[in-house]
């Protein structure tokens, strides 16, 4: 199971906000040990990354940040908040990736993102109750799923460490324990 890295406080759902998709991806900065641990898991299992990398809740950017620094990645960031959305633009261009990070305005729960064969991987840091609904999308990509603090449901992962599990790796199937052996092999 994916370890819980931290509490989120949530407004209370009856006043009239659950419809507001911030909801259930609301910002949570992803720990860096996460990012360069699940990273390194999917490179290894991967290679390149001929096809953008996808960040659903993208918050400050980190993650897309990080794939373009450490993997040569392309990579989009899907994120609500106008606020969150210039300051992963602002740290991506302080980083020098600012070319290979897009960061756009979407609510992630429309399903825009969507589409066999669009994307390299997709990197997911959201609540249970924003995974569920997005689950059998997300399954049909067809690629690799990162999953930070919580994973998907209906399936096991295929490596897991740490606050993350990745699902839908290429011709694997999950095995028992923590897969981190593979990061030093």
């Amino acid at each position: 199971p994916v370890a819980i890295l931290a509490q989120v406080e949530l407004r209370d759902m009856s006043q009239g906000t659950q419809d507001d998709p911030r909801l259930v991806a609301p910002f949570l900065a992803v720990r860096d040990e996460v990012l360069w641990s699940s990273f390194a898991e999917l490179k290894h299992r991967v290679g390149s990354f001929s096809k953008p990398i996808l960040e659903l809740g993208s918050g400050d950017g980190r993650a897309s940040i990080y794939a373009a620094k450490q993997l040569g990645a392309y990579c989009v960031g899907l994120e609500l908040d106008d606020s969150l959305i210039d300051e992963a633009k602002s740290w991506a261009a302080r980083e020098g990736v600012a070319g290979q990070c897009d960061f756009r305005s979407e609510d992630i729960t429309q399903q825009q993102w969507t589409g066999s064969g669009r994307w390299s991987a997709v990197f997911v840091h959201i609540l249970p109750e924003g995974i569920a609904p997005l689950e059998e999308a997300l399954l049909s990509l067809g690629c690799p799923i990162v999953c930070a603090s919580y994973g998907l449901t209906s399936v096991r992962p295929d490596a897991a460490g740490a606050g993350w599990e990745i699902f839908n790796l290429p011709g694997l199937r999950a095995e028992a324990g923590d897969r981190a052996e593979l990061l030093f092999a």
